[in-house]
């Protein structure tokens, strides 16, 4: 009896070890998506403080490759390990890319709700669809289309059917805010697909801050006025955000897979739509929660191969 229970216990035991490195991984993408999915309730919440997108860019990646330079210091050397090639690479999409995307998109949450704006920016696999097209000269699966057909009809009921057909600069600013995304994710799949995906975001992350400081304008003399509360929320759109969301990313994918990883990666729109609400006060509209999970379903019928967690960049990177 005592025996039976003995091996009963071992192979529960030997179970639960099985599935931890599972579970935990899971609660780690899912923690990313929360982190992903505060962005736009952040924004929102600096720029009620007085800051302006460019000094609130220029600090959240200021402060964010400071974090992880001080962590891949600590952690793991051999991730800032980079050659010259690379190094110019991550450059030029530090500054041209992900500078110029986040730009668009931060400009736009000034003048449009965060549940739409985070929204409209899931039009951006339909661009990675279309560059890829472009570039490769290889006719998309049927699947992408289809869904990419899915994720435009979402996006048109959700964003007009709020807003009432009206079309602002804010909406515009959203699109072209997802076609640049779409342009980098590609570009940066191409040219550093071998690289580190942890370099990669160093070292852009690094660059971008770098950018934002030299072409954001009048930063330097901003800082100065940024109240208690305005550092607050860079801090948290920086640590929380944008370090926070790249290392539990990372660790979940260690135990997940990317396919997996992918499709609870899709929760990061759920999660802008309820912190836009219960923060925020935004009214979810049916046309909204509609448009929404149809977008859901285009990503998930194009199989995640276009989400920001997918190979757009490069393995696996998410790039937000």
């Amino acid at each position: 009896m005592d025996m039976n229970v003995t091996i009963i216990g071992k192979r529960n035991e030997s179970s639960a070890a099985r599935l931890s490195p599972r579970a935990v991984g899971t609660a780690q993408v899912l923690l990313s998506t929360f982190c992903f999915g505060a962005i736009g309730t952040f924004a929102k919440l600096a720029y009620a403080s007085g800051l302006d997108s460019p000094t609130l860019l220029a600090l959240r990646f200021a402060v964010a490759a400071a974090v992880l330079w001080l962590y891949f210091t600590v952690s793991n050397r051999g991730v800032i390990r980079i050659g010259r090639k690379e190094l110019a690479m991550c450059a030029a999409l530090g500054l041209a890319g992900y500078g110029i995307f986040s730009s668009l998109v931060f400009k736009a949450y000034e003048s449009t709700p965060a549940s739409v704006a985070g929204l409209l920016f899931f039009i951006y696999p339909v661009f990675v669809i279309l560059i890829d097209w472009m570039v490769s000269r290889e006719r998309p699966e049927t699947s992408l289309w289809a869904g990419a057909l899915v994720i435009l009809a979402g996006i048109a009921v959700g964003v007009f059917g709020t807003l009432g057909g009206h079309l602002t600069v804010g909406l515009l600013l959203a699109v072209a805010g997802g076609a640049w995304y779409a342009a980098y994710v590609v570009t940066t799949r191409r040219l550093l697909n071998n690289l580190n995906p942890q370099t990669v975001a160093l070292y852009v992350t690094t660059f971008a801050a770098v950018g934002f400081f030299l072409m954001g304008g009048p930063v330097l003399s901003h800082i100065g006025r940024v109240t208690g509360r305005g550092w607050l929320v860079v801090a948290a759109i920086a640590v929380i955000s944008t370090v926070g969301a790249l290392l539990s990313f990372f660790s979940g994918l260690d135990k997940l897979g990317s396919s997996e990883a992918s499709q609870i990666g899709t929760f990061e729109l759920i999660v802008t739509l309820a912190l836009a609400t219960l923060v925020l006060g935004e009214a979810i509209t049916l046309p909204l929660v509609t448009g929404a999970a149809f977008v859901l379903a285009g990503m998930l019928m194009g199989q995640l191969k276009l989400s920001p967690r997918g190979r757009e960049c490069p393995d696996d990177l998410p790039c937000r």
